[in-house]
């Protein structure tokens, strides 16, 4: 019996490593990843900002109740022919919890105000409001990846900051950085802050 209980601690041993091994999720990732998967997080954050705060949807024509139609042609091109589609367009770049900051700019109505953005009959296409107000109209945004930097990574979250360079009409382009946080969740990186950043007048007066 004694010479069993080497063999079975040894066994037990065994066994605990195998299943902390099966019951791993996903390796740490490395900094080469988070920074591929940050550029193209940025990059489609662009059109993500453009529809929800910024230019918006281009219209076709007046259709009513205060909406116009969504052009078409660029619906088309973008994949987003209605509201449950601009979800889906979010849900590629932001976590949940940036998503509702979206979704309460642009497709909720209140008592005072109306979305952005709604299906007004089943089969025609996405509607604009036309008294739409974006949040920086007129304002370009370019990311300097080449700055880009990955200054921390946890297991299934990171951050990173990258030089933005912003022009809205009629000024002098400013940069800034901005710090982003990532989470990694089933379906890959997403950012869990707003990348649009905004410009600060104060600056061009020093």
């Amino acid at each position: 019996m004694k010479r069993l209980i080497p063999f079975l601690l040894a066994l037990l041993t065994l066994c605990t490593l195998l299943l902390s091994c099966g019951g791993s999720q996903e390796p740490p990732a490395t900094a080469e990843e988070v920074s591929a998967a940050a550029v193209a997080l940025l990059d489609r954050s662009l059109l993500v900002n453009s529809i929800f705060l910024g230019e918006g949807i281009p219209t076709s024509g007046e259709a009513f109740e205060g909406y116009m139609y969504a052009d078409t042609e660029y619906c088309r091109e973008m994949g987003v022919e209605s509201v449950a589609e601009l979800c889906l367009l979010a849900a590629e770049v932001y976590t949940p919890e940036v998503q509702d900051i979206l979704y309460r700019k642009a497709l909720t109505t209140t008592e005072d105000t109306l979305a952005d953005y709604r299906d007004l009959a089943v089969g025609r296409g996405l509607y604009v409001l036309s008294t739409r107000e974006a949040w920086y109209k007129d304002t370009v945004h370019e990311y300097l990846t080449d700055t880009l930097l990955v200054t921390a990574i946890q297991k299934d979250t990171a951050t990173v900051t990258v030089r933005v360079r912003i022009t809205p009409e009629g000024k002098t382009p400013q940069e800034r950085t901005l710090t982003l946080p990532l989470v990694r969740g089933e379906d890959g990186w997403r950012c869990d802050k707003l990348t649009c950043i905004s410009y600060d007048d104060d600056l061009n007066e020093q």
